[in-house]
């Protein structure tokens, strides 16, 4: 048999259960002492050992190989931003996005040009600035604002399809299968994730599992761990027991 850290690691955590990679048994195992201190989560988590119900909850970590794949891509801006409050810092650097923006302001340049010519004229007649924005704004807000709410639209998505680009690479660069049996990708069962053991980053991964049995179960996960130069991977396996309970 092969000695390779892929071959050991399927071997040992096939026949062991072990609670790093468990989020009930890890909080449990913390709670009692056993153990003193959070490893981070590499490549992925079960959200239990016994599983019950018609999913099996499933946390894969982002990896630095994720973002170079994506930096071939050119949508690498929108890695680390999936499970942020704010996308503006990245957005702007998107050249499709960019693009959106400026024909925004093309389409609203005619208006507000026409607004500060009217503007200027009723100062000239003795009307103060703010009363002359008062009688002229209202008269452009609508078209303006219709404008925006077009624009609006095409940005979010764009927005919305780097963010499920980013998802389907993740899970495009991580095999999984349940038994054996290789499990499709679906990318509308994914969410970005900040996982509450460490903060690591990655996708909350709901996989199906209403046709299986019950009793014990095998996940394992082919994860792309490096980027060769011809762009293929080398990937690392992990194999997790479970427990269908019901």
């Amino acid at each position: 048999f092969s000695e390779s850290p892929t071959y050991k690691n399927e071997i040992m955590y096939e026949s062991h259960v072990s609670n790093y990679l468990y989020d009930d048994l890890r909080e449990a195992a913390i709670k009692t002492g056993y153990i003193e201190y959070r490893k981070p989560i590499r490549t992925m988590s079960l959200s239990s050992y016994e599983v019950s119900g018609n999913f099996l909850k499933t946390f894969i970590a982002m990896k630095k190989v994720d973002k170079e794949y994506l930096d071939q891509e050119g949508i690498a801006s929108f890695f680390e931003d999936g499970i942020r409050s704010t996308i503006q810092k990245n957005v702007k650097d998107d050249p499709t996005i960019a693009k959106i923006d400026s024909l925004r302001s093309k389409a609203k340049s005619p208006l507000l040009t026409e607004r500060r010519q009217l503007r200027k004229d009723l100062r000239k007649e003795g009307l103060s600035a703010r009363q002359a924005r008062l009688k002229i704004n209202p008269l452009f807000q609508a078209r303006l604002d219709s404008i925006d709410l077009v624009y609006d639209s095409l940005r979010m998505m764009e927005i919305r399809k780097r963010f499920l680009d980013v998802r389907s690479t993740i899970l495009d660069l991580s095999e999984i299968r349940i038994d054996g049996q290789l499990i499709p990708s679906n990318v509308d069962m994914s969410r970005f994730y900040l996982h509450p053991n460490s903060g690591e980053r990655g996708l909350l991964y709901h996989i199906p599992i209403d046709s299986l049995p019950m009793g014990p179960h095998q996940l394992s996960i082919n994860r792309c761990s490096s980027l060769y130069d011809d762009g293929s991977c080398s990937y690392f396996k992990l194999t997790l027991p479970f427990i269908k309970v019901d």
